[in-house]
């Protein structure tokens, strides 16, 4: 099973689109860590995702409304502040948040030091 003081759960867990949870590819192979870790804990058990479905929304009002701002060349203002809220380690679903982002933003990631 994962441990996050050690382990990166990105290596050993992939979020989707959608807020379902994999374990990651390693070699080929789905990591054990990452199944493991999603089985004993429950990462795939209804209730968390439809936590993941209302976070995604949050997420992706602040990704369109940043994307939106950028676009007219307007200051992205407290929309990238929420989204960068969003992607601090404290916050619940980092993983999944990052996910988000580098879907749907994978255009302004570089511009906007992400």
């Amino acid at each position: 099973m994962l441990n996050p003081c050690i382990d990166d759960p990105d290596e050993h867990l992939v979020f989707l689109d959608d807020g379902r949870v994999e374990p990651a590819l390693i070699n080929g192979q789905e990591s054990r860590k990452g199944k493991a870790s999603i089985q004993y804990l429950g990462l795939a058990r209804a209730e968390l995702l439809q936590m993941r479905a209302r976070h995604r929304r949050t997420v992706i009002a602040a990704i369109r409304h940043t994307i939106a701002a950028l676009e007219e060349g307007r200051d992205p203002g407290t929309d990238l502040d929420d989204l960068l809220t969003l992607l601090s380690s404290k916050e619940a679903y980092v993983a999944y948040t990052r996910t988000l982002v580098r879907t749907h933003m994978s255009a302004y990631i570089e511009a906007l030091g992400l």
